[in-house]
Order: C-alpha cells, then sequence, then structure tokens
C-alpha cells in the first residue's frame, strides 16, 4: 500500500512478525491462529501499519487468515498435543455414545483442557448450541433433521414432543430449541416453536 520501509527495517520487522506467530503456535498447538491485535500489539504497530505488513506477508505466501481477526503461519496445522490425544480421543467418543445428553462443556473442559475443547468446536467436530452445552456434530445433524421433520407434519412442537423425539431432558433440549430459533430455524409461538424462515428456505 502506501507504507515504505527501509529493506533492513523491513527483514527486521519480517522476522519478528513471523517469529511471534511460531512461538505463539508452539504455545497453543491447538489453536486456529493467533487474535490479530495481539499480534499487532506484540509488534508495536498502529493499525493502519498492522494491516500493510499483515497484507505484504499474506502476498508473500508466508502467512493466511484462517478466520475473522486471527492470524497464522501457513505451515501451521491445529493439532493435539500427544499428551492430550488419548484423554480427547475418549471424551469425542463420550460424545458418540450419548448423543442426546452429552457431557456439558464445564465437565468435557476438566476432562482435557478448555483449548483442546476449542479444538473440537472450530474444526467441527462438536457443535455449540449455548456456552454450557456441546453435541457431537453427528447429534446435532441427526437432531435438527428430527425436529423439523416434525414440523413439517405436525406444524407445531412443544418442549415435551422435542423432549421426546430426541429422548434427553430440558437441559439439554431447551438450549437446542433456543439455538434453532436464533439459526432461524424454528420461531417461538408461545409455548411452541413452529417452522421459521430458514427451515422454509432450506426446504425450497
Amino acid at each position: 500500500g502506501s507504507l515504505w520501509l527501509a529493506e533492513f527495517v523491513w527483514q527486521a520487522l519480517r522476522t519478528d512478525a513471523l517469529a511471534q506467530l511460531a512461538t505463539y503456535h508452539a504455545g497453543h498447538p491447538t489453536r486456529w491462529g493467533m487474535p490479530r491485535e495481539e499480534w499487532r500489539s506484540r509488534l508495536r504497530l498502529g493499525a493502519r501499519e498492522a494491516l500493510a505488513v499483515l497484507a505484504a506477508l499474506v502476498a508473500a505466501g508466508e502467512v493466511v487468515e484462517p478466520r475473522g481477526g486471527q492470524v497464522r503461519l501457513v505451515a501451521h496445522e491445529p493439532h493435539l498435543a500427544p499428551a492430550q490425544e488419548d484423554a480427547a480421543q475418549e471424551l469425542l467418543a463420550r460424545y458418540h455414545q450419548q448423543l442426546f445428553a452429552p457431557p456439558d462443556r464445564a465437565e468435557a473442559e476438566r476432562d482435557v483442557g478448555t483449548d483442546a475443547v476449542a479444538f473440537f468446536v472450530e474444526r467441527g467436530d462438536l457443535v455449540r448450541v449455548s456456552p454450557d452445552i456441546l453435541f457431537a456434530r453427528e447429534a446435532y445433524e441427526t437432531g435438527v433433521s428430527r425436529l423439523l421433520a416434525h414440523l413439517r407434519v405436525e406444524g407445531r412442537l412443544t418442549v415435551g414432543q422435542a423432549r421426546d423425539l430426541l429422548m434427553t431432558t430440558r437441559k439439554y433440549i431447551v438450549p437446542l430449541l433456543e439455538h434453532l430459533d436464533a439459526q432461524r430455524l424454528t420461531t417461538r409461538a408461545g409455548d411452541d416453536r413452529v417452522l421459521g424462515p430458514a427451515a422454509n428456505l432450506e426446504a425450497s
């Protein structure tokens, strides 16, 4: 862009920018990237300068922005630390065995740590429906399919019917229904649910 630097200044800045990311990835192997604002702060750059540096590193194929507000080295692939692997796989197995009554997030984080749980959510193995409730991707997709199928036939869905369809409890079904409301797949009609505009679009 409009930012000009002496070559030796640029090389020093580039080296520091990449080193900051490498250090962050080594300390947080499960995370997809370093928060962009943290990266900018560590480099002591203003917002305009940081954007220019980031654009140059992206153009050079050294850095990517994997998702909103993060930066990572091209070579970095998020992964579980070896010490986390066994416990993490056991946790995922529990989510698949207890499809509609899985461990809550606090329990999962006690078992494997917050970074490992966030890793599974970001990778898509687990779906967050509320701050406390996560479902295995399979459970989420199956549950949503069953609830919407009922609505397409019956027109309305009570909390009790939803609970019985998934053979679960209010602890899980209420956050799931509220999540579907937020996704506009369902809409509240008093205490019941009806199909939302997003479900009608999906069907068409």
